[in-house]
């Protein structure tokens, strides 16, 4: 990689070094990078902070020059950088995701095998809702585990181009249980780790909670486990219902990092998915040698 380790202390800091035999050159603006190989720092100094508001604290101080605020940034957050430190740049990753906020269901569970179910589910919430008012307009709004940038695009899609399943139609959602033969409103439970602090996170889960709801297509029973145990939860595949998750990391490479939390195989398939179909097309877009055709694939995912 372009740094080597230099220095290492547990829950102190990372001294990391330029490598003198790292290859890359500048991807774009040769005229402003020129041609040498990165990375252009000489060293870098990670520093450990115990929780975000001692490392926030530290930036405002001046102790450290870098803050990554991630997930848990909002405006009034970015508000309050610029005001403490006006000369902040603050670096955005416009319409790119890692981590979709994502509601595992149970597949092992029989409730969620009529996939009509959970298409009922998917109905009741209101996405764009969600974005708007519990991630206070930032992020994207989607309806699939994948990135705009592996679907071919540069900007958000708009959410009619995802179908029918992911449209807020709380009737539709309805008539769908109602075809399945299932009463409404469903009852289950929701799990979430301990872990998940952040405000945003939390106030994702409580509108989707608030959605199912009101639409009276589920009651839900929220319960938070202890950090320790949701993730054996994950890794054991044992949660009864649904399960929550913000750092579900998705993007960079569809087969990496998509492909093992949904394929039959995989010890990351933490809801038990076992679609033959899925496994097809995971395996069709390993050996498409072009872009386009990736794009296509991955859409169809």
């Amino acid at each position: 990689g372009p740094f080597m380790l230099d220095f290492h202390e547990y829950q102190n800091r990372d001294d990391w070094v330029r490598n003198p035999d790292y290859w890359e050159k500048p991807p774009i603006k040769p005229e402003k990078y020129g041609t040498q190989a990165m990375p252009f720092v000489d060293k870098y100094v990670r520093q450990y902070f115990a929780n975000p508001v001692t490392a926030k604290e530290a930036f405002y101080n001046g102790e450290i020059d870098y803050y990554a605020y991630y997930c848990s940034g909002t405006k009034a957050l970015t508000k309050e950088i610029l005001e403490q430190v006006p000369d902040a740049l603050i670096m955005v990753n416009q319409g790119w995701s890692c981590c979709p906020e994502a509601f595992c269901f149970q597949m092992n569970n029989p409730m969620f095998q009529d996939i009509r179910v959970r298409q009922a589910l998917s109905m009741a919430i209101d996405r764009e809702q969600i974005w708007r008012d519990s991630l206070d307009g930032m992020g994207q709004v989607g309806g699939g585990p994948i990135p705009i940038d592996l679907l071919g695009q540069r900007g958000p899609r708009p959410m009619s181009a995802y179908g029918p399943n992911v449209q807020h139609d709380p009737k539709a959602a309805l008539d769908l249980l109602k075809a399945a033969g299932v009463d409404a409103p469903l009852k289950f439970t929701l799990y979430q780790s301990q872990s998940v602090t952040q405000t945003v996170h939390q106030g994702i889960i409580a509108t989707v909670v608030f959605q199912w709801k009101d639409s009276g297509v589920a009651d839900v029973q929220k319960v938070v486990r202890d950090a320790q145990v949701a993730s054996q939860d994950l890794i054991n595949k044992s949660f009864p219902d649904v399960f929550y998750t913000s750092n579900y990391a998705l993007g960079y490479t569809v087969d990496a990092l998509v492909a093992p939390a949904f394929r039959s195989d995989s010890p990351r398939n933490a809801g038990s998915i076992n679609d033959p179909d899925l496994d097809a097309l995971f395996d069709k877009y390993q050996v498409t040698p072009d872009a386009q055709g990736r794009y296509d694939v991955a859409l169809e995912i």
